[in-house]
């Protein structure tokens, strides 16, 4: 099995608990209870203070220059510049948005009010569209290859959503307590809180194989 490697602890820095999560090239980025972004070296290093982005932003994704999340109690998308961390709203009014991943100019979010609903919004700010239903209860979402995969139904499948209009698929594997995804070419990994693991399975559909077990896992990201 893998074993976890320790980047930031939170013993060191007065950030409290972190809730969301995402990496570059050059720094992991995560949100905390207290309502801030903060960074630190992939390889390890000192934690640094972002921006303050509310304490109900708890899914966070990113390009080149920007840092994407939702403040679900203020029902806003927002985008965090890396460099500067000013912040934007791209979005507000919205019911309660939490997950959400980025494909080509739109940014996709899951609410969570509205299970069944998969929405996106222009990078730059816009209003948002409803782009897919009947998803079950939608909740972390992640971007790869042409499609949206969703965690769906009762926290046991990963639905994927082709951003070129196509029907929703469901694919075959099945899950206890799935909390977040991260997909590759080949497989889907999944933090399956219920379980207690992390685990990995074809892309397509098939059986699991247990990597690592973690109490609790709330995320899993994919290093390239």
């Amino acid at each position: 099995a893998c074993q976890p490697e320790e980047v930031a602890s939170a013993d060191a820095y007065p950030y409290g608990g972190a809730v969301g999560l995402t990496v570059d090239d050059h720094h992991v980025y995560w949100s905390t209870l207290d309502g801030n972004l903060w960074r630190a070296p992939v390889d390890g290093g000192p934690a640094a203070l972002v921006a303050d982005i509310g304490n109900s932003s708890r899914f966070l994704v990113n390009d080149d220059a920007h840092v994407y999340t939702t403040n679900i109690l203020d029902g806003q998308v927002l985008r965090v510049s890396k460099e500067l961390g000013a912040v934007e709203v791209l979005a507000e009014g919205q019911d309660m948005p939490t997950g959400l991943a980025l494909d080509g100019p739109y940014v996709y979010c899951t609410y969570e009010t509205k299970g069944e609903i998969l929405q996106r919004v222009p990078r730059e700010g816009g209003t948002p569209e409803i782009f897919a239903t009947g998803l079950g209860w939608a909740r972390q979402i992640v971007s790869h290859a042409g499609a949206i995969y969703v965690v769906g139904g009762d926290a046991d499948q990963v639905i994927r959503v082709p951003v070129d209009g196509s029907l929703p698929e469901p694919l075959a594997t099945s899950y206890w307590g799935l909390r977040a995804i991260a997909v590759d070419d080949t497989h889907i990994y999944a933090a399956e809180d219920a379980a207690g693991h992390i685990s990995r399975a074809p892309r397509g559909g098939g059986a699991a194989v247990i990597l690592a077990d973690a109490e609790i896992p709330y995320a899993v990201l994919v290093d390239d």
